[in-house]
């Protein structure tokens, strides 16, 4: 009987735990944000300087319709834009017009306008601002486009008009093959800049065909944008510092073009000491050969044939790397971490070469590439 009575209580007890917060806002009561684009507004300066003023732009999706059959009509969303001179301000223009209250809780993505990205006042102050704000993840996509984000973030796109969304199913596909963008979130930017005030950001643009392309990238360097890469240097970016799953690298052999497609990679960066500091890229690869016709009497190709094809990959690869480090060397940007693989695996160099003629270890230093190609397979190609 006393078990039972004890039984009981746990259970009424148990009810009032697990009843919802008292202060909690619904769903319905909220105006959900999916996506930010971050601009500097035009012609308008802060009173206290040149600053500037922010254009913020939120797009609110109909959260009835984002979830049923009418998920991808054209009045899903609505935009609403604010020019203020800080974040916090901002939001609260925008709640002042609203009935429901704003969350950021779910933002997938943040587009930041060229102008914006050029004024590093405005960028950092941004930044900073949205990553002490606890309501958004450190987990946000963060990408740049060239022009205005607000463009972006309400233009076209036939496969998801929800752009948040959009991004947010590119990234986490892990199916889709790899190598022309990098991803880049709040928090791992902000863990670049705080070691090495370097970091980059994956390229949005619009297409011809109503859709949105993610590809190349913005070379960032204390909270300022230096340069754009293009996919071309993406890859060799990703090559020497990244992931790359299913990265085609097409060849023309004996009259015909034949497709490797990179299956994995390993990079190891070694540092030595001759008349000046001198680096050597080890590469080894792994992939197969995806597409192609094979030889003369249709046969699978022969041990001469494979040793001519990996030394043409070979070139093929090294051209793609050989870019991004002109590249690196032109704008005096390391943001490929040679300089931090140094640091870290010998401090004394490191001290040694750094900070002569006020520019980077990297615009002096002599770069050797090492790739070694491996065709796991042939594929059926006869």
């Amino acid at each position: 009987m006393k078990k039972r009575i004890v039984y009981m209580l746990m259970l009424i007890g148990t009810m009032f735990i697990l009843t919802g917060c008292w202060d909690s806002v619904e769903l319905n009561d909220r105006h959900v944000v999916l996506e930010l684009a971050l601009d500097k507004a035009e012609n308008v300066q802060n009173k206290i300087g040149q600053e500037g003023y922010y254009e913020v732009t939120y797009t609110i999706p109909d959260m009835k319709k984002l979830s049923g059959a009418d998920s991808l009509s054209e009045d899903v969303k609505t935009k609403m834009v604010t020019v203020s001179p800080t974040l916090v301000k901002s939001i609260d223009e925008m709640e002042a017009k609203m009935q429901n209250t704003l969350t950021f809780s779910h933002v997938k993505a943040i587009v930041l306008g060229e102008d914006l990205l050029k004024d590093k006042q405005l960028f950092e102050n941004i930044i900073n601002s949205i990553s002490r704000n606890i309501d958004f993840s450190r987990g946000i996509n963060l990408l740049a486009t060239k022009g205005k984000a607000s463009d972006i973030t309400q233009g076209e796109n036939y496969q998801n008009p929800m752009l948040g969304l959009y991004i947010m199913k590119y990234f986490d596909n892990t199916e889709k093959l790899t190598g022309n963008a990098k991803q880049q979130s709040m928090g791992t930017m902000l863990r670049e800049i705080q070691e090495t005030s370097i970091t980059t950001l994956p390229i949005i643009s619009k297409t011809e065909e109503k859709s949105m392309k993610i590809g190349g990238a913005a070379v960032i360097k204390d909270y300022e944008l230096v340069d754009w890469l293009s996919e071309d240097e993406v890859r060799g970016m990703t090559l020497i510092d990244g992931k790359i799953k299913g990265m085609p690298v097409v060849i023309e052999y004996k009259g015909n073009y034949l497709t490797y497609t990179i299956k994995e990679k390993k990079t190891n960066i070694e540092f030595k000491e001759g008349k000046n500091l001198e680096t050597v890229i080890n590469l080894r690869i792994h992939g197969e050969i995806t597409e192609g016709l094979s030889a003369m009497n249709s046969k699978i190709f022969d041990r001469n044939d494979i040793d001519q094809i990996t030394e043409l990959l070979r070139n093929k690869i090294n051209e793609k790397l050989q870019l991004v480090i002109e590249k690196e060397k032109a704008i005096d940007v390391d943001f490929l971490n040679i300089e931090l693989a140094l640091y870290r695996k010998s401090p004394k160099l490191w001290n040694k070469y750094r900070g002569q003629d006020n520019s980077s270890i990297i615009s002096n230093m002599k770069i050797d590439l090492n790739t070694d190609i491996i065709i796991e397979n042939t594929g059926i190609i006869e």
